[in-house]
């Protein structure tokens, strides 16, 4: 069936653009530990690292999504499919979005 992370990372692409967001795989050739995914819709732009139910970020991401959200950018990590229906409505009804809500 795959990977957990990429059963969960498929299912982000789907409901991504089942909602009317764009969703893509965002690499960076020069800076290992970035997100995975960057979703963008209702004005906004999401950094999303995904990660299996019980997976856990390395150092080098703990870094990356510091050095993101200390630069103002809105960054979230998702472990489940339900984190991914969360995040997906969360971006859907919000008008003013705090970066706290994407936690």
């Amino acid at each position: 069936m795959g990977k957990p992370e990429g059963i969960i990372e498929n299912y982000l692409t789907k409901t991504a653009k089942e909602h009317g967001f764009l969703s893509m795989k965002f690499t960076s050739p020069n800076l290992n530990g970035v997100p995975d995914r960057i979703i963008i819709g209702n004005g906004y732009a999401v950094f999303v690292e995904v990660k299996k139910p019980d997976g856990k970020l390395d150092r080098l991401q703990v870094e990356v999504i510091k050095k993101l959200k200390n630069h103002g950018a809105y960054v979230t990590v998702v472990y489940t499919k339900e984190d991914v229906d969360k995040l997906l409505q969360t971006l859907s009804s919000v008008t003013n979005l705090r970066p706290d809500q994407l936690d």
